[in-house]
């Protein structure tokens, strides 16, 4: 679930399953590291709706507290489970947000470049922020 949230709030409207891996070693079945999760958001030419619906809604500026509270119910979740899960991942995002937009500017050479990255910071802050609000999430 973590990893599904995630990827909306990002601006990777090209999240799905294929995206997404388990592995089993020693008898447990983990979820593999990440991949192909980019921020698809920030090119208009691409589509700006999710891969997949969240509680029937995949157009990120209208998704509400009530589509994440029906995707609990779709996937046999707690809604409350749901908007913990949303939180931490927020605050992790908003967290992990400067320290590698500090260390990609290192390797940055291009103006383009940091137009790019700028342009995805500003989208995921603006993103978390409207996500926080339409949750309720206290900041």
């Amino acid at each position: 679930m973590p990893a599904y949230q995630s990827t909306d709030m990002v601006g990777n409207m090209d999240g799905h399953a294929k995206n997404l891996s388990l592995m089993t070693h020693g008898g447990r079945t983990r979820l593999t590291p990440f991949y192909d999760m980019l921020c698809t958001a920030v090119y208009p030419s691409l589509s700006q709706k999710f891969a997949f619906k969240n509680g029937g809604e995949n157009r990120p500026k209208w998704m509400m507290l009530r589509h994440w509270e029906r995707f609990a119910l779709e996937t046999d979740t707690k809604p409350q489970l749901v908007k913990n899960v949303m939180a931490d991942i927020i605050m992790k995002i908003e967290s992990a947000l400067p320290i590698v937009t500090a260390a990609l500017r290192l390797c940055v050479t291009m103006t383009d470049e940091l137009l790019m990255m700028d342009n995805i910071q500003k989208l995921i802050v603006l993103s978390l922020t409207d996500m926080k609000d339409k949750l309720k999430i206290k900041a």
